[in-house]
């Protein structure tokens, strides 16, 4: 019987002359996009040598560490006292204790050779808020604190800098000076000179702190309801940041729990897969299993004979044709290389480090500006410029994409996100497995945050710009931008460039742990924080990347990245809110 002429044609090779891109060596690609990232780590480098960088790193630091103690302890004021001191041990109450050191804290920042006139009035409210003495001491150094600040700061041009120029210029050293006096002088204050007094201290920027000023104005105005009401603001701050601290903890022993049980769970599936699998008889030769009939023990065990089956009689023989024959083939999925990938990487990398270079022109301009306005300008610029970036980025992969069809067609831009992994066939799952994954990672990323500070304790690591923005942020609608920068923007953009886009480039040449650990070391050089950042931003790529692998979608490495960003800045936000 003659067959049907196939009219399908198979898919066409891409001839020689249509690569295109693919006459291109790899290691030319993959050394550019090293290239990239050597001078990402020279630029961060060079920054972090910059004048008065590792001193402002420092005092934010233990600036951070302070706040903290101070705010817990307020907060334990007024909660009762778990443990007393007995006669036979000199231990105090962990009320005390928190108090002790946070004022301890707060001295040695005031004693040291980075210190800000800030420093001190922070010392001196934190002995107020505990009822300590020395508060009348610690302020007599802001007038010679202001001065040496002002020729510390003359030359620097960082934002703190800036910030704190600006600070010093509301309030003349004088009216500080008369502020202070009238607050812990030893006359009350007049019940006139109020208004102008709470002006002064809203104008010096306290934060938090400044309820501990008002409250020891209206103390001394003899207004004890509203001194009253200050102190219950400080309570109701302080007790945000132990309620969200006790939160970070619950989730990390529950992460901790969390690990345990799947580490068991594949300990027993590793083990249940090594089971030998069961003997069937064979002939004696060795050859196919020995089939025994088993109503007919009688009857020794006989191979199963292949016989064909015999056609019935009269009946016509109708042709079979392969699947491949009576259809048309499928369109293969849209898939780009390593070399499309990693030119599109690159050139998201390069576009992003040279859209800084007018901002940097345009600084000088911009002196006058206020801390705040400037951080709500750089807030509102990455809003803006995050994903222009990103579509520069795609386009290039789609252009490169239709450089290595044979037909030369560009993919649709829904095509291409859909490939990259902007998909998600069941979302409520895969936000699901998000928000378990990073319970899971919490407790290995805050141990491995410990270790790799203690192991660079030596080296200067600087802070990330997001954590000094939002220690500035005061305003609800500063804090919002920030929020869609932080938890919003960086985790689609970073999710659809780093998982997206670069780990299966990677993982093409050096297969899913190779490309998981590479693309996971890059996302950690291009963040600010390196050396000590660099190994828990590393986990939290690999973590990214093999969440990635095993869902086939970005979706929950969104979540995960989400929840990472919004849960840090949450913290600060609650640190430092008033």
């Amino acid at each position: 019987m003659t067959l049907p002429p196939n009219n399908f044609s198979p898919v066409p090779s891409v001839p020689e002359t249509s690569r295109g891109l693919r006459r291109l060596p790899g290691w030319v690609v993959g050394g550019v996009l090293l290239l990239l990232v050597v001078s990402i780590i020279l630029r961060t480098a060079f920054a972090t040598r910059a004048s008065g960088s590792q001193d402002e790193t420092e005092s934010i630091e233990k600036t951070f560490g302070a706040v903290q103690l101070t705010k817990i302890a307020y907060a334990m004021t007024r909660m009762p006292d778990i443990g007393t001191p007995s006669l036979r041990s000199n231990r105090l109450s962990p009320r005390v204790q928190y108090a002790d050191d946070s004022i301890e804290a707060w001295r040695k920042l005031a004693n040291s050779s980075y210190a800000h006139t800030a420093d001190w009035r922070r010392l001196a409210l934190t002995l107020t808020l505990f009822n300590r003495p020395g508060a009348t001491e610690a302020l007599s150094h802001i007038a010679a604190a202001r001065t040496v600040d002002a020729l510390r700061l003359a030359g620097e041009k960082s934002r703190s800098a800036r910030r704190r120029r600006a600070a010093a210029a509301e309030v003349p050293v004088a009216e500080e000076v008369a502020l202070w006096k009238a607050l812990y002088g030893p006359e009350p204050v007049a019940a006139d000179h109020v208004a102008a007094l709470r002006t002064v201290i809203g104008r010096l920027n306290l934060g938090w702190f400044e309820h501990a000023a008002l409250a020891q104005l209206y103390s001394r105005a003899s207004q004890k309801a509203q001194a009253m009401a200050e102190a219950d603001a400080a309570y109701r701050s302080a007790s945000l940041i132990v309620g969200y601290s006790s939160f970070q903890v619950s989730l990390i022993l529950l992460g901790s729990l969390g690990l345990l049980v799947c580490g068991l769970l594949f300990v027993l599936e590793r083990t249940s897969k090594r089971k030998p699998a069961p003997n069937y008889p064979t002939s004696g030769s060795g050859g196919p299993p020995v089939y025994c009939v088993p109503y007919a023990p009688h009857l020794s065990s006989i191979p199963l004979p292949d016989v064909p089956p015999l056609p019935m009689p009269g009946a016509v023989e109708t042709p079979t044709f392969a699947p491949s024959v009576l259809a048309a083939p499928l369109a293969p999925a849209l898939d780009f290389s390593y070399r499309a990938r990693t030119i599109a990487f690159s050139v998201y990398l390069a576009v992003f480090m040279l859209i800084g270079l007018p901002l940097r022109l345009l600084r000088p301009m911009l002196e006058n500006w206020s801390s705040g306005a400037m951080m709500r300008l750089n807030t509102i610029l990455e809003i803006v410029v995050y994903f222009p970036v990103v579509l520069i980025a795609i386009w290039v992969l789609r252009r490169l994409s239709a450089l290595e069809s044979p037909t030369r067609t560009v993919p649709t831009w829904r095509a291409t996100f859909a490939a990259l992994g902007m998909t998600s066939k069941n979302p409520l799952a895969d936000i699901g497995w998000g928000a378990f994954g990073y319970v899971l990672i919490m407790p290995l990323f805050f141990a491995l945050t410990a270790f790799s500070q203690k192991l660079f304790q030596h080296y200067h690591t600087p802070i990330n710009p997001v954590q000094f923005d939002s220690m500035m942020a005061q305003d609800n609608i500063d804090r919002l931008l920030l929020l869609i920068v932080t938890a919003v923007g960086a985790p689609v953009v970073e999710e659809l460039m780093f998982r997206g886009l670069l780990y299966p480039a990677l993982k093409k040449p050096w297969g899913v742990a190779g490309g998981a650990l590479v693309s996971g070391a890059v996302f950690a050089i291009i963040h600010p924080t390196i050396p000590a950042g660099f190994l828990p931003i590393m986990l939290l790529g690999v973590a990214f990347a093999f969440t990635y692998e095993r869902r086939g979608s970005l979706l929950p490495n969104i979540v995960m990245h989400a929840l990472h960003n919004g849960l840090i800045l949450l913290t600060v936000f609650f640190l430092f809110a008033r």
